[in-house]
């Protein structure tokens, strides 16, 4: 089923709507989650909390890209999942790996223009993104939107852990740069 037909669905409010997105979806939003928290039991209640935000959104929501809203949608959930965990085992030694990505990007503050700066902040990591390499692209990636570990990102793309190190640093250095030039506030 194409994804306008599901979108459709959702706003027709039919319950229809969420098993085809399951159907269609459900294993790419699974793993997405699973990846930021290594938990198959969190993962499957992040992405059943998707549906219903999903669900909640569409009307008046209308994505142009279904797999892309949904993935959104399953990352923050998924993050905050584990925002939540972390604080519950204060002291565990789990590193936030997004404050790697501090030296960038700071933190928004609860301010009506943090919408605005956050799309500008978007839009040029959209733009650094595009001048550099496909595995250099690939690889920032694999580490800031799927979280994945080091060594998995070492594994999938067969390279030594300490290249993956240098081209996130080369890369949270180029981002620092383009969001500079981008007057993002730092």
């Amino acid at each position: 089923m194409e994804d306008k037909e599901i979108i459709d669905l959702y706003f027709a409010r039919s319950e229809d709507a969420i098993q085809r997105t399951d159907g269609k979806y459900g294993l790419y939003l699974k793993h997405l989650a699973n990846s930021i928290l290594h938990s198959y039991e969190d993962s499957e209640e992040v992405v059943d909390d998707t549906y219903m935000k999903a669900w909640d959104s569409m009307p008046p929501a209308r994505p142009n890209f279904l797999q892309s809203f949904l993935a959104r949608i399953t990352r923050n959930l998924s993050i905050n999942r584990l925002e939540y965990l972390l604080a519950q085992k204060r002291g565990s030694g789990a590193i936030d790996l997004f404050s790697e990505l501090d030296e960038c990007v700071a933190a928004p503050q609860s301010d009506p223009g943090d919408i605005c700066d956050l799309e500008q902040i978007g839009a040029s990591i959209n733009n650094y993104l595009r001048t550099i390499s496909d595995i250099d692209r690939a690889v920032f990636l694999s580490r800031y939107f799927y979280a994945q570990s080091i060594e998995e990102i070492s594994r999938n793309y067969d390279m030594a852990k300490g290249k993956v190190r240098y081209i996130l640093s080369r890369s949270r250095s180029g981002l620092k740069t383009q969001l500079a030039k981008d007057g993002v506030a730092i």
